[in-house]
């Protein structure tokens, strides 16, 4: 019988909230604790350092790898930057990650004690059936999905887009979606769309599912969501870093442009 613990590449991006990612790190570490099936390798990747990440870093810099950039460069750079970190520390150990987990610093986990074993068991039972794109405790009204289903006594969203703050899924479907462009977009505009802003939405999410030549809808893959496993600590707009909207008018709005 292989026991061998399948190792995990656990990322969080963090720009402009030292406290959230401190509390954020805290909830991701007790989930570890309790799970009996995965192994972890976490990367925190800082977008513009400030001194007030110093406290943090010296709580966790023994559990985690930090990378702290002098400039904003938005989280197209930072995924692309973590997905090249990952494949050069790879080769160097010779230890090649199963799974990513992906979660922002204002995306906290509530389903500690069951959080991470759940979701790699509904992976291998589930790919087979539904073709997994990721997995996410996340659920929002932005992303309602189009079916549920359950899956050992929760409730599962099916859905072809997924909301960027946290997603979980095999290494391979992660880095076959490809890297992120600076830009891309609509035929009539062609902006810079590197970073999130209140005009665009974060293009960083929509790359994943749907714009990337190899996005998850084009490999016919769908996400599967469990609800409340995590919740958005900065659901406001007034604590957002990129002026979010998340007022139902809105949310409805870029739903029927398709900007989810």
């Amino acid at each position: 019988v292989n026991t061998r613990r399948r190792l995990v590449d656990l990322y969080i991006t963090s720009y402009n909230r030292s406290l959230l990612l401190a509390e954020v790190l805290k909830s991701v570490l007790n989930s570890i604790s309790y799970s009996k099936k995965l192994r972890f390798r976490i990367t925190v990747i800082i977008d513009k350092y400030d001194d007030n990440y110093l406290d943090v870093i010296r709580q966790y810099g023994n559990k985690v790898s930090f990378v702290c950039l002098q400039l904003n460069l938005g989280l197209p750079f930072a995924l692309n930057f973590l997905r090249k970190h990952t494949q050069l520390v790879s080769e160097r150990t010779e230890e090649f990650s199963d799974f990513i987990c992906y979660l922002q610093d204002d995306c906290l986990i509530e389903a500690e004690e069951i959080f991470f074993d759940t979701l790699v068991s509904a992976y291998d039972k589930l790919d087979p059936v539904y073709n997994i794109g990721y997995l996410s405790g996340f659920h929002c009204d932005l992303h309602p999905g189009f079916d549920k289903t359950s899956f050992d006594g929760h409730t599962v969203v099916l859905s072809d887009s997924i909301d960027g703050k946290m997603f979980f899924g095999s290494s391979s479907v992660f880095n076959s979606v490809g890297d992120i462009p600076w830009y891309f977009g609509r035929e009539k505009d062609f902006a810079p769309k590197g970073n999130p802003g209140p005009i665009y939405g974060s293009h960083f999410d929509l790359w994943q599912w749907k714009e990337s030549p190899r996005s998850l809808v084009r490999q016919g893959r769908l996400n599967l969501i469990f609800p409340g496993f995590c919740t958005h600590l900065c659901a406001q707009v007034e604590s957002s870093t990129w002026n979010n909207d998340t007022s139902e008018a809105f949310v409805k709005s870029r739903i029927q442009e398709g900007r989810v």
